[in-house]
């Protein structure tokens, strides 16, 4: 009876096992899914995988007053469009909220300045074909530098329906300064002390040059004010970059004079660092160059970047 018993099981199983091989090919099978309507990736995407929205970056220079951008309307089906595809082009609502209050960001929702933007109500996708193209215009020259804005634009259409990933999508959109854009370090040191004594580098090699390490970002704040981002220690003697990032200067700022180019410096992270007192801070418009000299920590283990010279090497 065992016998039988484990000849039955074993046959239960295989048919179970055929059944699920059946059904799992039956699910990924080609055209299965029903046509719908998309925003095609209009750029990398800069939100984190599995938010609620798909967010991408757009960021414009104070040169024109008004740009525009393109974004693209996929047909998914498997086929191109049997019959014209008319679709309706609108604002989400909620979903900059809700973007905010998912990953703690601070987006201000476009919607509520109409006049900074131009969007389409409508466009087709023609019979045969499989997209369409929505031209928006922006005025960069009107926006608020010290904010980054969410235009969350969401797509509907009587006879295909959205798509549950794609059919709305979140544009951040700033405009930058004059000084925005990614830095090459060309020369400075950076120097550590404990107990105001300065360190070798045989003794502490986060001491060194900077020349070695990767360009440094800078984005707009406002008008006059850049954020860098992506600083770290110096080389340690090794002539090579380092690979571990500075402690105590997050959000380190650089406000420019822009009637005499000499440059302000500070950090919401460490409300300490500050200028050298008689050394050189100062842009140089002709070159695009920053030649800086700060120090913070001063009355414990003080840390000072000097002679530090970083040349815009691009657009962010």
């Amino acid at each position: 009876m065992k016998k039988y018993f484990n000849i039955l099981i074993l046959s239960l199983a295989v048919v179970s096992l055929s059944s699920c091989l059946k059904d799992d090919k039956e699910i990924i099978k080609p055209g299965v899914s029903p046509a719908v309507i998309e925003f095609q990736s209009p750029s990398p995407i800069s939100s984190p995988s599995g938010s609620i929205f798909a967010t991408y970056n757009k960021s414009y220079g104070l040169d024109a007053a008004t740009v525009t951008y393109d974004v693209v309307v996929n047909y998914t089906g498997s086929e191109d469009a049997p019959n014209d595809i008319p679709i309706t082009i609108g604002i989400n609502p909620t979903a900059v909220a809700d973007y905010n209050t998912e990953q703690h960001t601070t987006l201000e929702p476009m919607q509520n300045a109409p006049s900074l933007f131009t969007l389409p109500t409508s466009v087709t996708i023609p019979k045969g074909q499989r997209m369409a193209k929505i031209t928006l215009t922006f005025k960069p020259q009107s926006f608020d530098l010290s904010k980054t804005y969410g235009l969350a634009l969401r797509l509907t259409s009587s006879t295909v329906p959205s798509s549950g990933n794609f059919g709305t999508i979140i544009l951040a959109i700033n405009a930058k300064n004059p000084y925005d854009g990614l830095y090459k370090q060309t020369a400075g040191y950076i120097q550590r002390y404990i107990s105001g004594v300065p360190t070798t580098i045989a003794a502490d090699n986060l001491n060194g040059l900077l020349k070695f390490n990767p360009d440094i970002a800078a984005t707009t704040i406002n008008s006059n004010t850049i954020q860098l981002s992506g600083l770290r220690w110096g080389d340690g003697g090794t002539g090579s970059a380092s690979s571990s990032g500075v402690a105590g200067i997050d959000n380190l700022r650089l406000t420019v004079d822009p009637a005499t180019n000499l440059v302000t410096m500070s950090a919401l992270g460490n409300t300490t660092l500050k200028n050298v007192v008689g050394a050189v801070n100062k842009y140089d418009p002709a070159t695009k160059t920053f030649t800086l000299n700060f120090d913070w920590n001063p009355t414990g283990n003080k840390r000072e970047i000097r002679d530090w010279v970083i040349t815009y090497n691009g657009v962010r």
